[in-house]
């Protein structure tokens, strides 16, 4: 299988690398604007640069397509690549706006190809941790959910480029939400969201910071209120520099000690690109990727927004 990375920025490098290691994969193309840039990258990867999309596009021995563009260039690069007959992997968001996404996703079923958004909160080890105790009814009943993420830069989109992540784990693992309310911080300066997603049994509360100040270390977490006791995840990279976060899973039983829970690691990434491929060569369904997933992610999000500007309740 050929298959063709768009993007030289850190994700477009970070898949290009995962399947030059596939053995599935016999031929690895990245794609940029800078040419030298673009021939750097595939010289130091030992794969195959291009600057030329519409000649990737054209050339029928490439499957599949990986989109590592910009949001806003999604829906353009997408269309396009399935139009050329290509299976789609997309990067996260899958858009700024639901029609876009919809119009994808419709696109990708005319044509019957793949397509799929990589959704890489699913497969991060603390979180497989998570649900696999919660499949097992460790907490026991739910009473609250309550997630967070902490950063020190701003992004144009925060709601959706970034609390979104937290939002995929929550649709993932409970699905859509009846209702949400959020609202925000007003200290100048700063961006500080937060949204509580209503569910029949329990809410959710979702917290997002930026700014918080020049070095702190991205991190993140979730906490789990069960009848049984407490499940809470916590990852913080160490530096702002840092690649390797460091991870804690604990368990509060209820009247007894705090168990810290043990948990297998590996790279979410590889796993996310090694999900597209087997899905291409029909090894799995794609369901855990599917688009239809990721658009659901950004119909809450686009709640939220909602909800901060009119300060009201959105149903769904």
């Amino acid at each position: 299988m050929k298959i063709a990375v768009l993007g030289t920025g850190s994700m477009g490098k970070t898949h290009a690398a995962i399947y030059k290691g596939f053995k599935e994969i016999d031929s690895v193309t990245i794609v940029g604007r800078n040419e030298q840039k673009t021939k750097n990258i595939a010289d130091n990867l030992g794969i195959q640069g291009s600057v030329n999309i519409p000649e990737v596009f054209s050339d029928a021995s490439i499957t599949a397509v990986d989109v590592c563009l910009p949001t806003n260039l999604h829906k353009e690069f997408v269309i396009s690549a399935l139009a050329n007959n290509k299976h789609v992997f997309c990067e996260i968001p899958i858009a700024y706006d639901l029609k876009d996404a919809t119009e994808m996703l419709h696109r990708a079923k005319v044509v019957q190809k793949i397509f799929l958004v990589a959704q890489v909160m699913r497969f991060v080890p603390e979180i497989d941790c998570i649900i696999s105790k919660l499949e097992l009814n460790v907490p026991g009943i739910i009473q609250a959910v309550h997630l967070h993420r902490y950063q020190r830069y701003k992004v144009p989109e925060p709601i959706i480029d970034l609390m979104g992540f937290d939002l995929s784990i929550v649709n993932y693992i409970f699905g859509m939400p009846k209702s949400v309310f959020a609202t925000k911080s007003n200290r100048p300066g700063s961006e500080e969201f937060f949204a509580i997603l209503n569910y029949p049994d329990f809410s959710c509360l979702t917290e997002f910071r930026t700014v918080m100040f020049r070095d702190f270390p991205l991190s993140y977490g979730m906490r789990i209120v069960g009848t049984e006791g407490l499940l809470e995840a916590n990852t913080v990279y160490t530096s702002p520099k840092s690649s390797m976060p460091e991870s804690a899973i604990t368990f509060y039983r209820k009247g007894a000690k705090k168990e810290d829970i043990e948990f297998d690691g590996h790279d979410p990434y590889t796993r996310e690109c090694r999900y597209f491929i087997d899905t291409v060569l029909g090894k799995v369904d794609g369901n855990l990727l599917d688009a239809i997933h990721a658009i659901n992610t950004l119909k809450i999000a686009t709640a939220i927004k909602k909800s901060l500007s009119d300060n009201k309740e959105v149903v769904f």
